[in-house]
This record gives structure tokens, sequence and C-alpha cells, in this order.
């Protein structure tokens, strides 16, 4: 709201810089622009000089140099020169700004055209001057009358040459000729001059052009022999009285108040601005004295300094705190002096009041801008200055400086800036000094300067020029100067590193999207270009990733990333531009955003092809080592249980041949036929296993389980004779996998076989089955002997038999041979058995897709 009442005040306002050697101008208001004609943007910077062209021999430029200098007000009126080179005379008022220290901060310079009333001056000085010569060597107009006829009986040359008549013409001429008004009234005026009662009339003459011009007659009786004449003096005051007229409408429009004061403290005249700027209408305040607009404890002081003016002290305009009507008060600026006549007496008081309360809220406004500006100058963190550019020193330096350099500011203040700038960075700085010159704001230009201590540190500037002066935000960047160069050689050192190691290295920056290094190891690695990884997207990146291994790598990747992990290592294949696989292992570690987005990947990569190949070399000895085991084992079993028959069927065939009791041959017959059944079922057994190692199930149909079991089951029965009890729990639907019927069948057999077999006469046998979820469930348990926990572990061992003598019932493979069956369709078999109280065997099969 200030700034926008200061820009639209009609009157002229300039701020200039008072700590600033040359006291540039800061600020102007748009009036400034229209009274000078000069754009703001153009004066801002310079002094206000400029205004005087080249006309310096002026007097009262001597007392407005004392007053700047001494930190003054004043008020003077000068010869000025718009930019269009027109000279109008400028009232200019001085007012000092001080900070809360009492120093002098600013200028605040008010303007005035006063040139209409300097010209009226003249003219009143050159008519004053008229009146004084002669009359035939006079410039003036004169004429001798005769006052009784009005007949003209002289007239000088100046007379003529005005009247536009030859003066012998004029020498025939009555003054009816040249007064415009009746003659009764011509006659008055005559007889009233001649008599003395009247020397001076305001009138009009006609010229002989026809025109009218506004006179002013002086009259003077003169007695001649040949009688009474009147001596007139005619001074042409047409322009005076136009200016007259000009100057009361300036006195009535004015923005400045103004009063005229009689010796008494009376008012005789003031304006319309007067009475608003105390609250009475102009006919109110020219009854009133000085003593209605001065509060009663400031009369004696008014009254003493009136009495100053009289005995001719001179006094510069002032502040001072007068009333308005409604007792408020009011602030302004007065300029006062006192009238005299021409003897030198004093006639009555002229003074012209200023409302200053624009100037004085942006006195504060300006005052308050410059204690912030000035705190936050003091307290800045950043190194803050202010610089002449044609000087090249500082101007104000905050503390940082002091802080940083370790030099006093008073001693920064009173050396040219360069004397601390490094040698080498003269003339890069003298360049920028150039280049700011030209206007040009400067940002991040760098050099060193000197410490206190011989030291040097970097500063980095940023500088905004306004004409001359530089307004500067430095920072000491050493430590950073430093950082970037430890991070340079930091660099340097890893790069050589990363370009000489076997293992390659990848970054990959996830803003961009893209590859930002890869490492010549890592390249040829990949069967690379040197460069061809830069700006390739991930994708892109492991386009010849193993097909196989691609899936398991992204997922870990984005698990990783998910779970905000710091490192990850992935071992994976590619394939190289041979067609070979080539094995690597990656060990990546991730950076990551404030806000948990990925940053960057930094990766190492590892041709871990021999190790792998190393590794499946032990692996296939190992296997290899497993497999000769086992066969050897296989081996051994084998022939253990062959070799029992055999010494049987061996030992009967010798018994036969030498035995000739029928009876006898009949039982060793017998005996050998079991041995040779049982070989028999013994290589049946080991040929199914073979076919269950060495192939795949091909046989697979829809299979019945529950009539299987019931087949099955009463096959053992019979077989078994006088056995346990056999109980069946079987759906009457039809429970249906899709399998091999006879290896189901035999699967069946052997658990159940194995039930029968261990189970006493007097104990019972359950079967049960049902579909449960998608899968059958088989249970069959006995009432047995039981499995001891030790030996539970064996029971799907090849072979395996729960003493080694082999004296236990059965061959070792019917259980390996069922677990198998059941594994090949799927399913599982699981047995649970505590020693004396009975077993307990579970298969599950899948069901058949549709039930």
């Amino acid at each position: 709201m200030q700034r926008q009442i200061i820009d639209h005040t009609p009157e002229s306002l300039t701020l200039v810089d008072a700590l600033q050697p040359d006291l540039p101008i800061i600020y102007a208001n748009p009036a400034f622009e229209a009274l000078t004609g000069y754009p703001i943007a153009e004066i801002i910077g310079k002094n206000c000089r400029f205004l005087q062209g080249t006309d310096h021999d002026q007097q009262e430029l001597a007392t407005l140099r004392a007053a700047l200098q001494a930190g003054e007000a004043c008020v003077v009126t000068l010869r000025n020169y718009r930019k269009d080179g027109s000279l109008f005379w400028n009232e200019l008022h001085i007012t000092p700004i001080r900070d809360p220290h009492g120093q002098v901060t600013h200028f605040l310079g008010a303007q005035k055209d006063v040139t209409e009333r300097k010209w009226a001056e003249v003219a009143v000085e050159l008519s004053n001057q008229r009146y004084y010569q002669i009359f035939d060597r006079a410039s003036a107009v004169k004429l001798i009358i005769d006052p009784g006829s009005g007949t003209i009986a002289d007239a000088n040359l100046a007379a003529a040459a005005f009247y536009g008549y030859p003066r012998e013409q004029l020498q025939t001429m009555s003054i009816r000729d040249l007064n415009p008004y009746a003659e009764t009234e011509v006659s008055t005026t005559l007889l009233a001059a001649e008599r003395s009662e009247h020397g001076y009339f305001e009138t009009r003459h006609r010229l002989a052009s026809g025109e009218m011009r506004d006179v002013n007659v002086y009259a003077t009786p003169v007695d001649t022999p040949e009688g009474r004449v009147l001596y007139l003096i005619v001074v042409d005051v047409t322009h005076k009285r136009q200016s007259e007229l000009r100057y009361r409408a300036l006195f009535r429009q004015s923005n400045d108040a103004v009063f005229i004061v009689d010796l008494n403290g009376q008012h005789l005249m003031v304006n319309q601005r007067a009475a608003d700027m105390f609250g009475y209408t102009v006919e109110e305040l020219s009854r009133a004295t000085y003593r209605d607009v001065v509060y009663p404890q400031d009369y004696p002081d008014t009254l003493a300094f009136y009495q100053r003016l009289i005995d001719g002290e001179q006094i510069t305009p002032y502040e001072c705190t007068l009333r308005h009507k409604n007792g408020q008060p009011v602030t302004a600026e007065i300029n006062i002096e006192v009238v005299r006549d021409t003897d030198g007496r004093p006639v009555h008081f002229q003074s012209i009041l200023r409302d200053v309360s624009e100037r004085k809220l942006l006195e504060a406004e300006l005052n308050q801008r410059y204690q912030e500006l000035d705190g936050f100058f003091s307290v800045a963190l950043d190194l803050l200055c202010i610089a002449d550019n044609n000087t090249g020193t500082f101007l104000k330096v905050n503390k940082s400086w002091e802080a940083t350099l370790g030099y006093p500011l008073d001693e920064m203040l009173s050396h040219p800036f360069l004397d601390f700038v490094h040698p080498d960075d003269i003339q890069p700085t003298l360049d920028v000094v150039e280049y700011l010159r030209q206007q040009n704001d400067l940002l991040h230009f760098t050099n060193r300067y000197r410490r206190a201590d011989g030291t040097y540190c970097y500063i980095e500037w940023r500088v905004h020029p306004v004409g001359d002066i530089l307004y500067a935000a430095a920072r000491d960047i050493t430590e950073r100067k430093r950082m970037e160069d430890d991070l340079r050689q930091s660099e340097a050192k890893y790069r050589l590193l990363a370009e000489n190691t076997s293992d390659g290295l990848l970054v990959f920056d996830a803003t961009l999207g893209q590859v930002t290094y890869a490492s010549p190891a890592y390249d040829r690695q990949n069967g690379r270009q040197p460069g061809e990884f830069i700006g390739l997207d991930l994708s892109e990146a492991i386009g010849n990733l193993n097909p196989d291994d691609r899936v398991a790598v992204m997922t870990a990747f984005a698990d990783a990333v998910r779970q905000q992990a710091e490192t990850a290592t992935y071992t994976y294949r590619i394939v190289l531009a041979s067609g070979e696989y080539s094995w690597r292992e990656d060990s990546a570690r991730f950076n990551y955003t404030a806000d948990g987005n990925l940053k960057t990947m930094y990766v190492i990569s590892r041709d871990i092809s021999e190790r792998k190949q190393a590794q499946q070399r032990e692996f296939d000895l190992a296997l290899e080592r497993e497999r000769v085991h086992l066969l050897t084992t296989f081996v051994q079993d084998a022939a253990h249980e062959f070799r029992t028959p055999l010494s049987i069927i061996s030992t009967g065939t010798y018994l036969m041949a030498r035995s000739d009791d029928a009876q006898r041959r009949t039982l060793k017959a017998e005996q050998i036929h079991g041995e040779v059944g049982r070989i028999t079922e013994l290589v049946d057994m080991l040929l199914l296993m073979a076919r269950l190692e060495s192939t795949d199930l091909q046989r697979f149909a829809a299979v019945d389980v529950s009539s299987l079991i019931m087949a099955e089951a009463q096959r053992v029965a019979l077989t078994g004779g006088q056995g346990p009890r056999l109980k069946l729990s079987l759906p009457d639907g039809l429970l249906t996998i899709s399998g091999d019927a006879e290896h189901l069948a035999h699967a069946f057999y052997q658990v159940l076989d194995n039930a029968f077999r261990f189970t006493p006469a007097e104990g019972a046998i359950t079967v049960s089955a049902q579909w449960v979820e998608g899968q059958i469930h088989i249970d069959i348990s006995d009432t047995g002997i039981g499995i001891s926990p030790e030996d539970l572990p064996h029971i799907f061992e090849t072979f395996w038999r729960r003493d080694n003598a082999h004296t236990t019932p059965g061959l070792g493979l019917g259980l390996p041979i069922a677990h198998r069956i059941i594994g090949h369709h799927g399913g599982r078999i699981c047995v649970t058995s505590a020693l004396g109280q009975g077993t307990s065997v579970t298969i599950t099969l899948p069901a058949a897709a549709e039930r």
C-alpha cells in the first residue's frame, strides 16, 4: 500500500544511497520520469548531477554540496535540463534518512518545477530596472501628457516601438486614443494623477495593430514653464499579468500548502491545499492565526523562530508537527521566509508547507527494509558484499568474510579486491569485471582469495551489477574442491582397477533406465565390443542370458529390490556367440532413493565356468563312485540271495545221487523244486526292478483301485492258508486312478503279503480306501509283530531284512519294488509301526481327473 502511494504521488521523488561514494540513485517514482523525461531504468545507479548538463557554475550547488557533506536537509533552486535538452528550474528539497545509530544511510530528494515562477521574478526585475531609466535614453515606454486635454506632448522611441506608431504621430494623438475605457473614466484618472491623488494605474492600451495590452502606468505630475504635465512610464505587463493569473491558479491548485502571514501571525492568504491539510475551509483558515495550527506548548518557540527570521537569519527548511482542526498532529516540512519592502523592512511571512506523511511512510518502510536487509546481510552464512566496479574496492562486506579469510573488515574495505586474488586468477577476474561492466549477471565464477595466514581458498561468485555497483554473494568452496579432487583421484584409481581386473564391472542407473558404465573385462566376458553396453536398458543388457535361467534371475532381482536388500548374488549361464554356455556369478550392490526406489545398481561379474566344470567333474566322479558302490552292494546282496538256494540245490542233488531211498529222494526233489521257485521269484523281482529303474511306464489306463485291492487281498489270503483275519472297508463306488494295473497290483500284493507274513493267525489285517480332495488314500494295517524304530528307516532298501543272516522270510525286494511303483504313479507310501503292536502302511495316489 505504501509503495503504491509513493509510486502514484504526483510529487517527483528520488532516493540515493549515502553509503556509496557517488551517491547513486536507487529509486525514483514515476513523477520523476514525467518531470525530467528520463526513464527510471536509465538513471538508476547514476548521480543526480546528470540533470545539470554542462551548467555547473551555479551558486546554489555549493549550498547543496555542503548540506550533503554535513548530512543535513536543504532546499535549493537549480537550473536543470530534461532529456530533450529543455531547461527547467528545479526547487530541490533534500532530507537525510538515518539508521537507528544516527548514521545517514540515504537522502530523499523531492523535485518541483518552479520555472514559471523564476521567469516571473526575472520579468519583475526587468520592469523595476526600466522604471529608473531616464525618459530619452530609457528603453521603458515613456509619455508626456497634458492632464487637461489628454494630448500626448511627447513620447520616447520605446513608446513608438511599443505602440507601433511613428513618434511624430504619437505626439499628435491623445491618451484617449490609446485607452479603450470611457471618456469620463479617463478624465477622472487624469485629474487624480494631476492632483497626485494616484500615481499608479492598472489599465489597458490599444496598439496600432489593434491588439490590447495590459499595462501599468506610473504617473508623476511635473510643473513646466508651459504648465503642469504628467510624466508617464508605461510598463507592458501583459505577460506578467498572465503569469500572475497562472501563479494564482498554481497558488490555488498547488499540492503544497501556501500561507501568507502578517507580522502578528494573522493569515492573510491561504490556498486550498493548506485548508485541506488542516481540516478547514479556505475562508476559515484565512481568518485564523498561526496559534490555531500550532500546539500551545510550541507558541514560545514559534515566536522566537519568527523573530529570528525578522532579524535576518536564514533558516533552511525544517520539519515540525502542527495541529489539525481535529487536534491530530500534522507532520510537515516548512520553508518560510520574510518578504521585505524596497527599504528592507519586513512586510509579511510567506511559507510553503509540504505534507511529508507519505515521505515519512516511505522513510519508515525504507528504514524497516534497511534493518531487515542489514540484519540478513550481517548474519548470512554466505559471503555477501557490495563493490564499486570502477574503483575495484569493496564498499561493504559482511562478517562471514572475516571468518573465512581472517582479515578485519576495515582492512578489506581499505584495499582493492584484486589485492586478495591469487596472481594466476587476476586476469580471469579482470575479464569478469569487464563482463560485468556490460551489465551482465555472473553465475558460478570461481577464483582464489588469499587468507590472512597466506593460504588460499576457492571462492565461487554470483554477481548482479547495477551501474557501477556490484552486488555479490559468494561461497567458500575450498572443501568442496578438495573433495572433488579426491573424488577424481579416487575415480581414476578405481577406473584403473576396474579396467585391469579380470572381473567385469557394470553400473546401471535406474533413474535413467540404462547402463552408464561397463568395464572392458565385462565386454570381453559377454563377447561385446568396448562401449557396446553403454546406453542399453536392463532387458537389452541381459539379452544373452540362458532362457532357462532368465526367470530365476529376474525374480531374484525383483525380490531383492522389493525387500530393499543392499546386496544380492546370482549364478546363471549366458549364451556365447559360438552357441556354448558360460557360467557367471554376479555380486550386485543396490543404492536407493529417499523414497525407496532403486537408484543405482553396481555389478561385479565373475566367469565361474572353470569352477562349475570342476564341480561337475567332482559330482560326476562322486556319482560314479556311488554307482560302483551300489552295483557292488547289489551284486553282493544278489549273490548272497542266490547262494543259499543254490547251496540247498547242490546239496540236495548230491544226496539224491547217493540215496536209494525213494521217499527221501522225493523229499529232496521237492526241496530242490522249492528253491528253484525261490530263485525264479528272485530273478523276476530283479527284472521288475530293472524295468522300473530303466524305463518309463507307458501302459497307463484307468484303474479301479477298490477292485484291484480286493483281488490282491483275496490272492494273498488264499496263498497264506489259515492266516489272520482280513477286514476290507472299501467304498461302493469306483476309486479310479490313471496307472499301470499290473504294476499297481504287484505293489498292493507286496504290502499285503508283508502284512500276512508278519501277523500271527490270531491277529487281524484291515484294508480301507477312500477319496479325499483329489487323492485316493489306501490304508493297510495289521496287528503283527511290528517294526522297531531303528529298523523302520531301512525297510525300503534293496535286499534289506531284519537280520543279517537273512533268516527272516522274504527276499528284501517287495517293499522297495512297491515304493518305486507307487512313486512312478506320483504317489507316496508311508509306514508307521510300533514293535509288538503292528504296522500301518498308507498309500496315497492321485485320483483320475474325472472321478
